[in-house]
Formats: C-alpha cells, sequence, structure tokens
C-alpha cells in the first residue's frame, strides 16, 4: 500500500502491497519478408495517433463519464449513481443527500441509503465517512480524487498502478486532505493500443483497468486482515465510461481486422 500525503506528492517509501513490480519496455516491430523492419518512435506515436483517432470516432458518445456503485462487503446497496459528461465533479459522501434533483444534483449521498441485511461493523464505518471524497475529471479526461474527510480512504486503480511501475494489486492510502490522480487517460490510452496488438481477448481483459475500488474508513490488502475490497465495510466501484466506449470500439475493430498489423496502421 502506498501512501498519497499531497496533491503533489507521493510517499514510496510506506508499502503494504505486493512487491511493485516494473513494466518492462519493448521496442514495437512489424515483420516484413525478407527483412525486419523496426519502427522509429515518432512512426510509432503517429501510428497510435491514428489508431486512437479511429477508434474515437466510431467510439458512441457516453451520455455520463461515470458511474458509481455502492457495496457493504459483498453486496451492492441502492442504484447505480451517473454522473453526466457535463458534470467533471462529483462528491461522495456520507450525509443525507436525495438525488431527486431538489438540490445540488453532483452528490451520491451514501447516508441515505438503506440495507435491511447492514452489519454492525458497516453502520460503523459509514459514521466516519462525513464530507468523504471529491473525485473530479480534466480536459483531457484524466480522474483525480480528494479526499475531504477526517479518515483516510483506499483506493484501488489499475492504470494508476501501471503508471507509477506499481503491483497491479497496489492499494493506495489517501489520508485526509490528500490528493491523488487516479486515471491517467493518457496512460490508458498508450497501453490499450499496446494491448490491440495482443489481440481480441487480451484487449478485453482491460476492461478492468476502467474500474476504480475506493473503501472509507478501512482499508485491504497485504498487510491488512481484509485481503479483498468485498471484505470492507463500505466502498464504492466507479467505473468510467468513455475509455470504456474506446475499448469497445477496439474490440469491434479487432473482430473486423484480425491481423497482425495494428488497424489504422499506415504499414498494414
Amino acid at each position: 500500500m502506498f501512501v498519497a500525503n499531497t496533491p503533489s506528492a507521493i510517499n514510496y517509501n510506506d508499502v503494504s502491497s505486493p512487491q511493485s513490480s516494473s513494466m518492462d519496455a519493448s521496442v514495437a516491430a512489424v515483420t516484413s519478408e525478407p527483412e525486419t523492419r523496426v519502427i522509429s518512435s515518432a512512426d510509432h506515436t503517429a501510428q497510435q495517433e491514428n489508431l486512437l483517432k479511429i477508434l474515437k470516432s466510431k467510439a458512441n458518445d457516453q451520455e455520463f463519464w461515470c458511474s458509481i456503485s455502492y457495496y457493504e462487503f459483498n453486496e451492492r446497496v441502492g442504484e447505480v449513481w451517473h454522473a453526466p459528461k457535463d458534470m467533471h465533479s462529483v462528491f461522495i459522501d456520507g450525509f443525507t443527500q436525495p438525488s431527486d434533483g431538489s438540490a445540488n444534483g453532483n452528490r451520491f449521498s451514501l447516508g441515505l441509503l438503506t440495507n435491511i441485511n447492514r452489519k454492525a461493523e458497516s453502520d460503523s464505518a459509514r459514521r466516519y465517512i462525513g464530507r468523504g471524497c471529491t473525485v473530479y475529471t480534466d480536459n483531457n479526461d484524466s480522474v483525480f480524487l480528494y479526499n475531504m474527510s477526517e479518515s483516510s480512504i483506499f483506493v484501488q486503480s489499475p492504470i494508476c498502478n501501471l503508471q507509477h511501475s506499481w503491483h497491479p494489486a497496489t492499494v493506495v492510502k489517501i489520508p485526509p486532505q490528500g490528493c491523488i490522480e487516479i486515471f491517467s487517460n493518457t496512460k490508458y490510452e498508450e497501453t490499450l493500443c499496446s494491448k490491440i496488438n495482443s489481440g481480441y481477448e487480451e484487449t478485453f481483459f482491460y476492461t478492468y483497468v476502467c474500474k476504480i475500488r475506493i473503501s472509507f474508513v478501512k482499508g485491504w490488502g497485504a498487510q491488512y486482515r481484509r485481503q479483498t475490497v468485498t471484505a470492507c465495510p463500505c466502498w464504492v466501484e466507479l467505473r468510467l465510461n468513455k475509455p470504456l466506449g474506446i475499448l469497445d470500439a477496439a474490440l469491434k475493430t479487432i473482430l473486423k481486422n484480425p491481423s497482425s498489423e495494428p488497424p489504422g496502421s499506415s504499414l498494414s
């Protein structure tokens, strides 16, 4: 587990996650007969940009930029909450703001949600959510989280872990007033292009990086008695719909172009 201290600094020394692993860098190459040509860095970048342009043009426009599901242990509680694409910030708190349009629409208040099967541990943890956190997106479709509560928040984001060469299962502890980029859209697009070269199954598996898990008050991982997020008393899953839409376009493109060449490649 890494600890995010401030909006500009992360303490890399406080580790309680599985051992972090570095990402292997490789040179993209296209083999043709009778010789092997190596794509230059500039050509590779242009090829990726062309591919992304094609995928974005084919992707369906998403009405909601993110969807949030609330869980207590392994049970989903309440309906999925959706943030419209013109709503750039979302507050997830422990209060009782109704989602009926009568007040600020960018608040998902967990305190309003009832559960007839609620356990005492969930009831206790929910009292400490307080002001919760703000999740917001920038013009580049990257996503950030700011902890507004008085308790720590724990985040597992595959794309954040990949960006920092951390182990994929790493959970980041965000203390009060801490902030971290939980989804780099630039890193996502870069790695998605690489996945496409690996085929349909590898690309489909990449849906997991578009889902971010956030636990309030209680953490999980290697140095906790809770090994999985479903052992946490109150947590949410954030689903990013625009990256999923681009991934959907990529999967359809692969099925139409099942060759070894990347779709949209100038070399194909």
